[in-house]
């Protein structure tokens, strides 16, 4: 799976064409329902609500003889000047389970919420959509029903319907530590005992 901001931009353009409506602006602390200038319909918005592990991870650790290690002086004898060791790279990849929360508010016309996200819910299966989720790493497992999100009032104390739909994908998810050098250092303490040879 991608980065959090590309996947953020990719599935806001996605949701938005399937849409045709904008991503929601955000309302006031009140709660209340800030519709953009630039479209009066409504808005849209999403949010990662799971994002859950199946199976276990896998744990590796792998040899990189390139990796540059931080702090790492040690030569390699018998190689040119500036030759290190590489370091060790610890890593954990594994599946995920990630489910989207889409929105749509708008206010009561002809063409409501739940047209839109009916909308949502249909295109989203097509081959063009399903594309454009492989490459933000995401691949469509299933879309759950368009359910009444109960909605509220605008601002100006219009009425606006809210729906929503859950849309579940596979991923994958890994990530690697910094290099770490191979050689283990460690502090070692020793006495040393003996009777010392003393000629008379």
């Amino acid at each position: 799976m991608t980065t959090w901001p590309t996947l953020q931009a990719g599935l806001t353009a996605l949701f938005a064409t399937l849409s045709g409506l904008p991503a929601g602006m955000g309302g006031p602390n009140d709660g209340k329902i800030s519709f953009p200038a630039k479209d009066l319909r409504g808005e849209f918005e999403f949010r990662i609500v799971s994002n859950a592990p199946v199976g276990i991870d896998e744990r590796r650790r792998d040899y990189d003889p390139d990796a540059e290690v931080p702090g790492d002086e040690f030569e390699v004898p018998d190689a040119p000047p500036g030759t290190r060791l590489g370091g060790f790279i610890y890593s954990t990849a594994g599946n995920r389970k990630v489910t989207i929360e889409f929105r749509v508010d708008c206010r009561k016309v002809t063409v409501g919420a739940r047209d839109f996200v009916e909308a949502v819910a249909n295109k989203i299966q097509l081959p063009t959509a399903r594309a454009s989720l492989r490459e933000l790493g995401l691949a469509l497992a299933s879309v759950g029903p368009v359910v009444d999100a109960v909605g509220g009032f605008d601002e100006h104390g219009r009425a606006v319907s809210a729906y929503v739909v859950e849309i579940f994908c596979n991923a994958a998810a890994s990530v690697a530590d910094t290099p770490i050098t191979t050689i283990e250092q460690i502090e070692v303490e020793a006495i040393i005992t003996g009777r010392s040879n003393e000629t008379e």
